[in-house]
Formats: structure tokens, C-alpha cells, sequence
């Protein structure tokens, strides 16, 4: 079992949080899988441009949590979004995915002590749906 969250010294790369553009269909690049995650909640540009020049992932997700336009079918489409998301970071960044493809059979498990439980697990490893880490194995498992 392989345990990450951002802060995870030798898998941070697996987090949304870390560093590596994504380019979307539309042709905007993201500096995160996060930033640009936590812009498509939003269905006013503005907002989502706030979001997508964060300086941070950290700030991209605090951005938003006071958005005015949020997609009102965004429980029903978020896991669809996140895995088209978590593949482009795959396909667009080859370094990323042969170290993706170099975790073999290995659960992949998003470790949320803070209490992300749909994403993640908390800290009994246990508790949780773990729906990035699943994302990242069907990745790994398509590549």
C-alpha cells in the first residue's frame, strides 16, 4: 500500500496539489490538477480565472469555497471531472506517468487525516471511499 497526500515526501506527485500543468480541451493550462478542479465548481469565468492564477493549490481550493457560481450538478459530475482531470496530468506530463506505471500493483491510498473521506481516507486507513487513489489505479491500469 502506498499512503500520499501533498506533504508525502517521496509521493507527493500523486496529490492534485502537485506542480505540473495541465492543459484542458479548451486550451487553458492549470498549474495544478487542483487549481483547475476547484475552478470548474464554478460556472462564472471571472471566478474561475481568480482560481486558475492562484499562487497556490492551497489557495485554488480556499478560492473556492466563497464562490457566488457554483455548478448546481457538481456532486453528479465531480468524479467524472477529477478522473478526466488526474488523466491529462498523466498523459500531458510523461515523467509523472512512468513513475505512475513504476508503482505496479500497489493500493494507492489518498491519506486525509484532516477528514477528506470522499477522496481520501482518514487516519485508521479504513474510514473513506478513497476515490482519488481508485482514480489513479484505473489511470495506472489503462497505461
Amino acid at each position: 500500500m502506498i499512503l500520499f497526500h501533498s506533504t508525502t515526501y517521496w509521493y507527493a506527485w500523486l496529490s492534485n496539489f502537485f506542480p505540473c500543468s495541465v492543459t484542458t480541451k479548451d486550451g487553458r493550462v492549470w498549474p495544478s490538477v487542483e487549481h483547475a478542479y476547484q475552478t470548474l465548481k464554478s460556472t462564472d469565468f471571472d471566478e474561475q480565472e481568480r482560481i486558475r492564477k492562484a499562487v497556490s493549490a492551497k489557495q485554488a481550493k480556499y478560492f473556492s469555497h466563497l464562490l457566488k457560481f457554483q455548478r448546481s450538478d457538481w456532486s453528479d459530475i465531480k468524479i467524472d471531472v477529477m478522473t478526466t482531470l488526474v488523466t491529462l496530468k498523466f498523459e500531458q506530463n510523461s515523467e509523472l506517468r512512468e513513475k505512475l506505471s513504476a508503482t505496479g500493483d500497489e493500493e494507492l491510498v489518498h491519506y486525509c487525516p484532516w477528514g477528506d473521506f470522499f477522496w481520501g481516507v482518514g487516519r485508521n486507513k479504513h474510514t473513506g471511499d478513497n476515490n482519488l487513489g481508485k482514480i489513479l489505479m484505473k489511470i495506472r491500469k489503462n497505461l
